[in-house]
């Protein structure tokens, strides 16, 4: 190995050996203030020789200021790793074991806090040159030993005692090496499995976040601890708790849901519910994590708006074709009998039973034409070419245009509309949208002035629009709210029953949906489009 591959090895450590390090060098520091505190006790015990007191307490400040020393390089100069610990351990061996000699009978056991140096090398230096550091602990114990015994200071028969701590030296060098190599494995197991958890998140991420599904993972708190982009597109932003989002407080209707689903009610659990933010009709999936003993619960969203929108185009696309063929076949021998009506008419005829004859023949040929009109306007949902329309002046020109046809005063409908606002909608569907509406509600309303008002603002929570029609009228009923928008449903003898739906059609064909407010005071429509 080159001299600049050593020391890249040498120096190449992680933060967390340098800081293990930093608190082996603290242990140190304090271990020589206590060396100098015991011989202090020494010292006042009349224990520690005359002759003996100076080089003593020379040698702890040299130890004291060269553990210092070593606390300021480990935090400071963070190089040359191992030499540093090295350097510290062999210290350690020297110096302990000298001035232990020095103090006398007080310092017999000192040699034993080599140990301790040994372990925390090997342990932090991963196990490295453990061994050498042991025999090299062991030499400079017995060299000292040996001095002592040469000076007459100590007896020969006490060789098997240094013989005893130096196997105990050998001994935790290689306990500890050991113990170093299963803490190594242990930690390389650890980073390998934290980077293949953080795979497995990051993998689990993506596919949440490309997920076609809204998904939520509540814990048994009922918390919110993860949900992905489509989730939150469709149920709002998180709340934003002091312990965590809620399910109760984000999405009271969910949490009604989750109830049922874990008492067992899978059919109420399986019902559809709104969104919030697009009223897309959601139809919720719970699944356990782990079992039905595990720490939380799956949500799956399914967005089944699209597919039962698919399914009724699918049928209105072959009833349209069916009605369209029938209403032409309608509408040439509807034209004849109106025209011949029309004949009678001019004939001059006063008999009044043959007047009203010609007169029922007209209103029912008329009713029946407008009927054929509305059965065609279902095959034009897919001709809309939205544009950008400027909402004061459409609006302003539109309830111009209606009252004067209508035959109506315009302060009986009131513009509420919130400066600056384009929607995007195409001109034609959007007359026939507000007409069909505003005619409803002005056939309801108590013909006052403001009895209609049409109110345009930004929807909160969404990035559109949001158009509503009211009256002061009596309100839809409740036993006819979910007959509101189907297809030849009427109250009125002379009606259709198509008006709302085509409108709700043409709404849906402009990416709008219209819907009714039921709590509202008198009828309350909205409409909720796209801003240009």
């Amino acid at each position: 190995m080159s001299a600049t591959a050593a020391a890249t090895v040498w120096s190449r450590e992680s933060d967390e050996h340098w800081t293990s390090l930093f608190y082996f060098c603290l242990y140190r520091l304090i271990s020589a203030a206590l060396f100098l505190g015991l011989g202090g006790v020494a010292l006042w015990r009349g224990t520690l020789a005359p002759e003996r007191v100076a080089p003593y307490f020379t040698l702890g400040a040299v130890y004291l200021l060269l553990a210092a020393c070593f606390v300021l390089l480990s935090r400071g100069e963070r190089a040359l790793f191992h030499l540093q610990l090295s350097a510290q351990v062999m210290m350690d061996a020297c110096l302990i074991p000298v001035l232990g000699y020095v103090l006398g009978p007080l310092g017999g056991g000192m040699p034993l806090l080599v140990l301790v140096s040994l372990a925390g090398a090997a342990i932090i230096g991963r196990g490295r040159l453990v061994v050498f550091y042991a025999a090299c602990a062991a030499l400079i114990l017995m060299f000292i030993h040996a001095l002592s015994v040469f000076l007459g200071e100590s007896s020969s028969a006490d060789f098997l005692q240094v013989g005893l701590i130096s196997c105990a030296y050998f001994a935790t060098a290689l306990a500890s090496h050991r113990l170093a190599r299963s803490a190594r494995a242990s930690e390389e197991l650890v980073r390998r499995q934290a980077i293949d958890l953080a795979n497995l998140a990051e993998v689990n991420q993506a596919v949440l976040r490309d997920l076609e599904q809204a998904v939520l993972v509540v814990d048994r708190s009922r918390l919110v601890r993860h949900s992905n982009p489509l989730a939150l597109e469709l149920l709002g932003p998180l709340p934003n708790d002091p312990g965590g989002p809620s399910l109760a407080r984000y999405n009271a209707e969910l949490s009604e849901r989750l109830d049922a689903w874990l008492d067992g009610d899978t059919d109420a659990a399986r019902a559809t519910l709104m969104a919030p933010a697009n009223s897309r009709e959601l139809r919720p999936r719970f699944t356990h994590i782990g079992g039905e003993s595990g720490q939380g619960v799956s949500v799956f969203l399914e967005d089944v708006t699209d597919a039962r929108e698919q399914a009724r185009q699918g049928k209105l696309a072959a009833l349209g074709r069916l009605t369209a063929n029938i209403a032409h076949e309608i509408r040439n021998p509807l034209a004849s009998i109106s025209h011949a009506a029309e004949l009678l008419a001019e004939e001059g005829r006063r008999d009044p039973v043959e007047l009203k004859l010609v007169r029922i023949i007209r209103d029912n040929t008329e009713r029946l034409n407008r009927l054929v009109n509305e059965v065609l306007e279902l095959n034009r949902r897919d001709r809309a070419s939205p544009e950008g329309i400027d909402a004061d002046s459409w609006f302003t020109e539109w309830r111009d245009t209606f009252c004067a046809a209508e035959g109506l005063p315009t302060q009986w409908i009131a513009l509420e509309l919130a400066p600056g606002l384009r929607l995007r909608f195409d001109r034609n569907h959007l007359h026939q949208v507000v007409w069909n509406l505003v005619r409803n509600a002005v056939r309801f309303c108590r013909r006052r002035n403001g009895s209609v008002r049409i109110c345009l603002e930004r929807a909160p929570g969404t990035i559109g629009l949001q158009l509503d029609i009211l009256d002061d009228g009596p309100g839809v009923p409740v036993d006819q709210l979910n007959q509101l928008f189907e297809p030849f449903f009427t109250t009125d003898s002379q009606g259709t029953g198509l008006g709302l739906y085509i409108t709700r059609e043409l709404c849906a064909a402009n990416g709008a949906t219209l819907e009714y407010i039921e709590f509202a005071p008198g009828a309350q429509f909205r409409l909720l489009v796209r801003e240009a």
